[in-house]
């Protein structure tokens, strides 16, 4: 009769699957931070790219239109000096040529007094218009400036707050992961080990595979191969191998999970969006925010749900892989 593992043989197989399980690791953490480095590095040069770009449309458009509106003024401005002028020297030459018909000292002396007050008052004008003009471009200039300022760092800081984020709970998903899945593969490689090694001294001893311990504690459930009752799968399985059953039932329980929360987590991805487009919306529209302030926020809002949709289907297609990979290892080996 065949006997059942040797105390020998357990260290054996532990040590396999110990070195086995130590390999997938190195390997896991190597390609979750090629993935890692390789989202972060992207999402930084596309969002510094978008900023630069809005930033210097905001700037040529601030510009051409300040010009345009300085110049406008100051042609305004400088025809209505000029026919004031006009007019004045006008009414001045009037008066002076009917004063000169009547006396001519009074006229001179009326004259004299007449263009020394015309010219101070039309200085004073003049000074007076060119400093408002420079004062209210100064502080037209002022405000772009601090406008656009204070909208590029916001969107800074929520970029780099969504990356802290990301990153955060990229690696505690990881750290939590791989804490699951290998205690999980310790768990279920003693146990399996344990069973084995305790056949050696019990009634047991002539069960020496997992499958046939299987059924002798589910006697009372299964019913006896020779029955008539016993089910058609479990009569042809010598046809089938039992270790490629369970790798087929583990992969689809795998896929199906890792489905799972992939649609749940794009469903609260969705009505996150679908949320933060309405209030963006309604503040726009309640608002006198700028066009390329609002542009912006909704540039950084897709961003954010790019790559947090990006990291999970990268997160669960890791664990996926994982998963499946160590189990088939852990079964192949240990059963």
């Amino acid at each position: 009769m065949k006997q059942g593992w040797t105390p020998l043989q357990s260290k054996k197989v532990v040590v396999v699957v110990v070195v086995v399980v130590a390999v997938v690791v190195v390997v896991e953490v190597a390609v979750v931070v090629v993935v890692v480095v390789a989202v972060v590095v992207v999402v930084v040069v596309v969002i510094v790219v978008v900023v630069v770009v809005v930033v210097v449309v905001a700037e040529v458009v601030v510009v051409v239109v300040l010009v345009v509106a300085v110049t406008v003024f100051i042609d305004v401005v400088v025809a209505v000096i000029v026919n004031l002028a006009v007019a004045v020297v006008a009414v001045v030459a009037v008066v002076v040529v009917g004063l000169l018909i009547v006396v001519v000292v009074v006229v001179v002396v009326v004259v004299v007094v007449v263009v020394v007050v015309v010219v101070v008052v039309v200085a004073a004008i003049v000074v007076a218009v060119v400093v408002v003009v420079l004062v209210v471009v100064v502080v037209v200039i002022v405000v772009i400036l601090v406008v656009v300022v204070v909208v590029v760092v916001v969107e800074v800081v929520v970029v780099v707050v969504a990356l802290v984020v990301v990153v955060v709970v990229v690696v505690v998903v990881v750290v939590a992961k791989v804490v699951v899945v290998k205690v999980l593969i310790v768990v279920v490689a003693f146990v399996i080990v344990a069973i084995k090694t305790l056949s050696l001294s019990t009634e047991i001893l002539k069960y020496n595979s997992l499958y046939n311990l299987l059924l002798f504690y589910t006697s009372t459930i299964i019913p006896h191969p020779m029955s008539s009752s016993f089910p058609l799968w479990m009569k042809v399985r010598k046809n089938i191998s039992f270790r490629v059953v369970v790798v087929v039932i583990v992969v689809v329980v795998v896929v199906v999970v890792a489905a799972a929360v992939v649609v749940v987590v794009v469903i609260v991805v969705v009505v996150v969006v679908v949320v933060v487009v309405v209030v963006l919306v309604v503040y726009r529209s309640s608002s006198s925010s700028s066009s390329s302030s609002y542009c912006s926020s909704i540039l950084v809002v897709v961003v954010v749900v790019v790559v947090v949709v990006v990291v999970v289907v990268v997160v669960v297609g890791s664990i996926v892989v994982v998963v499946v990979v160590e189990m088939i290892t852990i079964i192949f080996i240990i059963m």
